[in-house]
């Protein structure tokens, strides 16, 4: 369990936490990784209990702008983005110069149509810590989102060199090269995301990663990784 913990804050670039669950085997951090993973047998369950987790946590320390960030990333991963966003807002209220809060109100923004919204926050957030290639990916994507291919593109490439194992940030690159029409780009960049992980599933990956709550904004992002040639 404790890999699996180590991982996704290697992955996710959020630094240690600053809180503990007390008096469980389990943490909300840990229980989103075992879902976005594929290393829990039901991964609606984990983040279920992510949520939970994150909870108590609050009931430890109600003024951890960190629990309500993670309680706002498991909405997300959960697909109730509103919720992610309202809780997103409670952390960067309780704490305006936590960097993870203030990224997790963009992120939750970027996959809810307010990306216009979402952009200086994440600029906000890169200022207090510009090494997280979480950050600069997702920056990436609420361009791209916006129509600034080009620079989606560089920000997902800054991730990328930040963290070159980053899947996330491999798989951007894919979707930004897509919709700028860079084909031949795109694939290759589908090609350095399988070799990173030979098993990707894109089916896995759109069900417990965040979804856009457009409909139509899902499906061109599924649409565009697809013909680069992941599946």
């Amino acid at each position: 369990m404790r890999d699996i913990y180590r991982l996704g804050l290697d992955i996710f670039g959020v630094g240690l936490l600053s809180f503990q669950v007390k008096n469980t085997g389990n943490n909300s951090y840990t229980l989103q990784m075992e879902a976005i993973l594929g290393t829990s047998q039901s991964p609606q369950e984990a983040l279920s209990n992510a949520v939970k987790s994150a909870e108590r946590a609050i009931e430890l320390d109600s003024s951890s702008a960190d629990a309500y960030a993670a309680i706002s990333q498991a909405f997300l991963l959960l697909h109730q983005n509103d919720k992610a966003i309202e809780v997103g807002e409670q952390a960067v209220k309780l704490d305006p110069n936590c960097a993870r809060a203030i990224f997790m109100l963009a992120w939750a923004m970027t996959y809810s149509s307010r990306c216009e919204e979402a952009i200086p926050l994440y600029l906000r957030a890169i200022r207090l810590n510009p090494l997280s290639a979480a950050y600069h990916n997702t920056l990436g994507n609420a361009y791209r989102e916006t129509g600034r291919y080009e620079e989606g593109i560089a920000e997902a490439k800054k991730a990328v060199q930040l963290a070159p194992n980053f899947l996330p940030a491999r798989i951007s690159l894919v979707a930004d090269y897509s919709y700028a029409g860079r084909e031949d780009e795109a694939k290759a960049a589908a090609a350095e995301v399988l070799r990173l992980n030979p098993n990707f599933s894109l089916i896995r990956y759109t069900n417990y990663q965040c979804q856009f709550k457009e409909a139509a904004s899902q499906e061109r992002w599924v649409n565009a990784l697809r013909r680069a040639g992941l599946k």
